[in-house]
Protein backbone atom coordinates (compact mmCIF):
# COMPACT_ATOMS: atom_id res chain seq x y z
CA UNK A 1 0.00 0.00 0.00
CA UNK A 2 2.95 2.34 0.15
CA UNK A 3 2.50 3.17 -3.55
CA UNK A 4 -1.01 4.46 -2.85
CA UNK A 5 0.00 6.30 0.33
CA UNK A 6 -2.27 3.90 2.26
CA UNK A 7 -5.38 5.42 0.63
CA UNK A 8 -6.49 2.35 -1.33
CA UNK A 9 -8.20 -0.51 0.47
CA UNK A 10 -10.14 -3.62 -0.43
CA UNK A 11 -13.85 -2.79 -0.66
CA UNK A 12 -15.49 -5.95 -1.96
CA UNK A 13 -16.24 -8.23 -4.86
CA UNK A 14 -17.56 -7.94 -8.41
CA UNK A 15 -18.49 -10.39 -11.12
CA UNK A 16 -20.76 -10.68 -14.13
CA UNK A 17 -23.83 -12.79 -14.89
CA UNK A 18 -24.49 -14.30 -18.32
CA UNK A 19 -26.89 -12.68 -20.76
CA UNK A 20 -30.51 -13.27 -19.83
CA UNK A 21 -29.85 -13.21 -16.08
CA UNK A 22 -30.50 -10.26 -13.79
CA UNK A 23 -27.71 -8.92 -11.58
CA UNK A 24 -29.29 -10.42 -8.47
CA UNK A 25 -27.05 -12.10 -5.91
CA UNK A 26 -27.16 -15.88 -5.61
CA UNK A 27 -27.14 -17.52 -2.17
CA UNK A 28 -23.35 -17.90 -2.55
CA UNK A 29 -23.05 -14.20 -3.41
CA UNK A 30 -25.06 -13.26 -0.32
CA UNK A 31 -22.85 -15.40 1.94
CA UNK A 32 -19.70 -13.88 0.42
CA UNK A 33 -21.03 -10.34 0.74
CA UNK A 34 -21.96 -10.78 4.39
CA UNK A 35 -18.54 -12.33 5.10
CA UNK A 36 -16.81 -9.34 3.49
CA UNK A 37 -19.21 -6.93 5.24
CA UNK A 38 -18.51 -8.45 8.64
CA UNK A 39 -14.75 -8.44 8.04
CA UNK A 40 -14.60 -4.84 6.80
CA UNK A 41 -16.96 -3.52 9.47
CA UNK A 42 -14.29 -4.37 12.07
CA UNK A 43 -12.14 -1.74 10.34
CA UNK A 44 -15.02 0.74 10.05
CA UNK A 45 -15.25 0.21 6.27
CA UNK A 46 -18.32 -0.56 4.14
CA UNK A 47 -18.49 -3.61 1.88
CA UNK A 48 -19.47 -3.41 -1.77
CA UNK A 49 -20.56 -6.11 -4.18
CA UNK A 50 -21.24 -5.30 -7.82
CA UNK A 51 -22.84 -7.73 -10.26
CA UNK A 52 -22.88 -6.78 -13.93
CA UNK A 53 -25.35 -8.20 -16.46
CA UNK A 54 -25.88 -7.46 -20.15
CA UNK A 55 -28.03 -4.36 -19.58
CA UNK A 56 -27.77 -3.47 -15.89
CA UNK A 57 -25.70 -3.70 -12.76
CA UNK A 58 -26.51 -4.52 -9.18
CA UNK A 59 -24.84 -2.59 -6.39
CA UNK A 60 -25.00 -4.06 -2.90
CA UNK A 61 -23.59 -2.18 0.08
CA UNK A 62 -23.83 -3.58 3.59
CA UNK A 63 -26.68 -5.91 2.68
CA UNK A 64 -28.78 -3.30 0.87
CA UNK A 65 -29.05 -3.38 -2.91
CA UNK A 66 -30.12 -1.48 -5.97
CA UNK A 67 -30.25 -2.52 -9.60
CA UNK A 68 -29.44 0.21 -12.10
CA UNK A 69 -29.96 -0.13 -15.84
CA UNK A 70 -27.24 1.20 -18.10
CA UNK A 71 -29.73 3.67 -19.60
CA UNK A 72 -30.01 5.29 -16.13
CA UNK A 73 -26.27 5.89 -15.93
Amino acid sequence: MQQAADTVTYVGEWHSHPEGFAPLPSSSDVKQHFYVRDSLSQEGQPALMMIVSADSLGLYIGGLGKIVTFSEL
